[in-house]
């Protein structure tokens, strides 16, 4: 868990990993230079539970605070999972998150995230997460993030995977940059089970959309916004994982990712991209077409 100024919430969400059904756990929290009690309150529960590591850092930011806690992970855990500091888990997330990896073979990196329910500050209820429409794979995972972070667990190979080099600086965030490497590299699984409450609030530093008219505002947004880097950011974060990773990949995960590289190239290549089999697509047939365009006037 990275924590931030979140004194406000972030015992509930405390108490909820601690009260899993599934027991064998350890947490490991790691506060970002927070100016507020949110460093004595982590105290009070590391001094009183021995599964909890607390240390208190300076400032990096959401992805370094995550990138450092991927490096502290304890080497003895089979699985990983990462915590938002204002949530709360249902008392099963870990022990389903658990059975379904356990499903699968544990020799390659593993990516497991699920659904979860949007409530208010006051934990009532807004709306739900949608299911996915197309597979999790490479090819979304270059325009799109499917992979909400506090749903997220990886197993020890995908750990291992992601520490394997430092993490560029175009990685949008944690939990996108989760998402490409592993789908380029292992298996993503994504689950219909709602496995936690998102809290709404000003606070979010991602936050939720609950009902059509703002999925849509935020959509449109999104692709408007320059400053708004949830499209417009996706190619450079492309490149710096073809940069860092490009020489190891192979197959069909090497060509969808060397296509989309290239296809900036020229508007030529724009124009056979999209009409290639291995093309990027996100999850929605109206996000699909603005995309398109986005590609076809090199804006993304």
């Amino acid at each position: 868990m990275s924590t931030y100024n979140g004194e406000r919430f972030v015992a509930e969400q405390i108490e909820s990993i601690l009260s899993q059904t599934y027991s064998d756990i350890r947490l490991t929290i790691r506060d970002d230079g927070s100016k507020d009690s949110t460093p004595d309150i982590l105290s009070r529960y590391a001094a009183t539970d021995d599964r909890i590591k607390f240390v208190l850092h300076k400032n990096v930011g959401i992805v370094g605070s995550f990138y450092r806690l991927l490096q502290d992970a304890d080497p003895e855990c089979q699985f990983v999972a990462f915590a938002d500091q204002d949530d709360v888990w249902m008392p099963d997330k870990v022990e389903r998150a658990v059975q379904v990896l356990s499903t699968y073979d544990n020799a390659g990196p593993l990516l497991y995230c699920a659904n979860l329910e949007y409530v208010s500050t006051d934990l009532r209820h807004l709306g739900y997460s949608r299911n996915i429409a197309r597979k999790a794979g490479l090819n979304n995972a270059l325009v799109q993030n499917i992979a909400q972070g506090c749903t997220v667990v990886i197993n020890d190979a995908a750990r291992k995977l992601l520490l394997k080099h430092a993490w560029p600086p175009q990685v949008m965030m944690h939990d996108w940059w989760l998402y490409v490497v592993v789908s380029a590299f292992g298996s993503v699984i994504r689950d219909d089970f709602i496995s936690m409450k998102y809290r709404q609030h000003e606070g979010n530093v991602i936050g939720g959309t609950v009902t059509f008219f703002s999925d849509f505002r935020k959509r449109i947004s999104n692709f408007i916004n320059r400053n708004n880097q949830s499209f417009f950011g996706c190619y450079p974060q492309a490149n710096g994982f073809w940069k860092t990773y490009g020489g190891e990949l192979a197959g069909e995960s090497r060509e969808v990712i060397r296509q989309f590289i290239d296809s900036r190239k020229s508007l030529f290549r724009r124009i056979k991209y999209l009409s290639c089999k291995q093309r990027v697509y996100r999850q929605t047939f109206t996000d699909n077409l603005i995309l398109q365009m986005l590609i076809l006037i090199n804006r993304y």
